[in-house]
């Protein structure tokens, strides 16, 4: 959707909210419209620093929102105060009212490399990185305005986060019809009058 704050501005929903926010949504003349996809496991992600509790991973492009700030080369700009804030290619502003702490993606996070189980709490070492245990509960959120910059991360699927719905395909407008038209319509009609009026007269 071009407005991204088209559920309401600021964090609003759990990840399961959110899901369920835009499989009910019905705009445009659509009823499909989901979360943006993500990668559980992006090759294109930098590596993990393993001493933060979540990670950061960037430029990570193979989701829907990564690919457009880092294959498209949209930009997030604040604008002129926070509430117009919007996603730009050059002086063009293709989306609007983004909001920068996070959205949710449909993806759950999910541990691939488990070669251990360590009891939970077990403190991080060289060989035994974050994650130490599988743990469920999280999803993948992407930021596309905070420090540094796009990226993604994983949160804790309870927390509420902004909701951005989308959809395969275009969803273009109803274009009405100019005012010129409409006169110019209405002034062949006349003279198709006229012209019946002269004949029947003749």
């Amino acid at each position: 959707m071009q407005d991204a704050s088209y559920a309401g501005a600021g964090p609003l929903y759990t990840q399961d909210g959110a899901m369920a926010w835009a499989d009910s949504l019905s705009y445009g003349g659509f009823d499909d419209w989901r979360l943006p996809s993500t990668l559980n496991v992006d090759p294109s992600c930098s590596t993990d620093d393993t001493s933060k509790r979540y990670l950061t991973l960037t430029p990570c492009s193979g989701g829907e929102l990564g690919h457009l700030i880092y294959e498209e080369g949209l930009v997030y700009q604040p604008g002129d105060s926070d509430l117009t804030p919007n996603l730009s290619f050059g002086s063009l502003g293709l989306f609007e009212n983004v909001y920068s702490n996070g959205y949710w993606t449909s993806e759950e996070y999910v541990w691939t490399g488990q070669d251990y189980e360590d009891p939970a709490g077990t403190p991080p070492t060289a060989e035994k990185p974050y994650p130490r245990v599988p743990e469920n509960g999280f999803g993948w959120l992407f930021y596309v305005g905070s420090d540094p910059g796009g990226h993604k991360t994983i949160l804790r699927s309870g927390n509420k986060r902004g909701a951005w719905a989308v959809r395969d395909g275009d969803v273009l407008p109803a274009v009405p019809i100019p005012a010129a038209v409409w006169l110019f319509g209405s002034a062949l009609l006349g003279l198709v009058g006229l012209a019946r009026r002269n004949a029947s007269q003749a």
